[in-house]
């Protein structure tokens, strides 16, 4: 919403996970907390008033917040999160608040790397993609298949996500499993110390190395070759995969993005369409660093 240009004055209250976006988001991460898209707080949304509570499709169930909800107080489910839905949510977002115009180059904004990106592995043949591992940060041998964000990320920039024939969006796996499919790249996401206003690389440098000391790991391909790297979940989680594609597309395909600076294209992201100054917010989002 702030990216198209929507004021924090026209939020009144928040998902209780928004609190931690205080670096990026100072005035909307302060409003008031009406629990989670989980769970939500029917008692505190009733008391704000609103006209419209945004939430995920798929969760809360309908059971948990429309259906609870008086008549008058729409219920709007985007996902803002799935590469395949983004454009159409963004300009969605840009009717309901009278935007269009600022949604439209927004979304342009967007995808605009993303394009590129496709247009250079568009002919990239099977055996020549990367096959990789990804896993859930705070929970191991959980990974993401077929219907997840994170699949459609990874297969977007060009990888082969292993687990993509999987059961379920985010399956568990077992250890032995990944260490027979030995990928070419492992990738993990990191919750908490690290991203936005967190500079300490060590969180993330302990996560990665965490995973290649596992049993049996050091035998993978991607451990052999020091191909196994922890991002910080805020760089590629929800609204911010534009720039995790691009941080991706360096670690799968260096020598193809040589020219690609996955930084300067989150400073624009923060400092346009945000209004915020990125050395101020600036933390440590990937160990180890981007191949050159």
């Amino acid at each position: 919403m702030k990216c198209i240009g929507v004021s924090p004055d026209e939020v009144a209250g928040i998902s209780k996970y928004m609190a931690g976006d205080q670096p990026i988001l100072p005035e909307i991460s302060k409003k008031t907390q009406v629990g989670s898209s989980f769970e939500p707080n029917l008692e505190k949304i009733v008391e704000l008033k609103p006209q419209v509570v945004f939430t995920y499709v798929k969760w809360p169930d309908p059971e948990k917040l429309e259906r609870k909800l008086p008549d008058e107080i729409r219920v709007v489910r985007l996902d803002l999160y799935n590469p395949e839905t983004m454009e159409r949510e963004i300009k969605l977002l840009g009717r309901i608040f009278g935007k269009e115009k600022e949604a439209e180059e927004y979304a342009e904004f967007w995808f605009s790397k993303i394009r590129e990106i496709e247009e250079k592995i568009k002919d990239l043949k099977e055996e020549e993609r990367v096959r990789v591992y990804y896993e859930h940060g705070s929970k191991p041998y959980h990974t993401c298949s077929q219907g997840s964000g994170y699949h459609q990320l990874i297969e977007m920039v060009g990888g082969i996500n292993i687990a993509r024939g999987l059961v379920g969006g985010y399956p568990e796996v077992d250890p032995e499993w990944v260490i027979q499919q030995n990928p070419d790249v492992i990738v993990r996401d990191l919750y908490e110390h690290s991203g936005f206003g967190n500079p300490d690389l060590q969180p993330l440098q302990e996560a990665t190395e965490s995973l290649k000391e596992r049993p049996g790991f050091g035998e993978i391909k991607a451990v052999k070759e020091g191909r196994v790297y922890t991002f910080a979940h805020s760089l590629w989680g929800g609204a911010f995969k534009n720039i995790g594609a691009c941080f991706l597309a360096k670690v799968f395909y260096p020598e193809l993005f040589k020219d690609l600076d996955p930084e300067e294209y989150l400073r624009k992201h923060l400092e346009k369409y945000l209004g915020v100054e990125y050395e101020k917010v600036k933390g440590a989002f990937i160990y180890p660093e981007l191949p050159n």
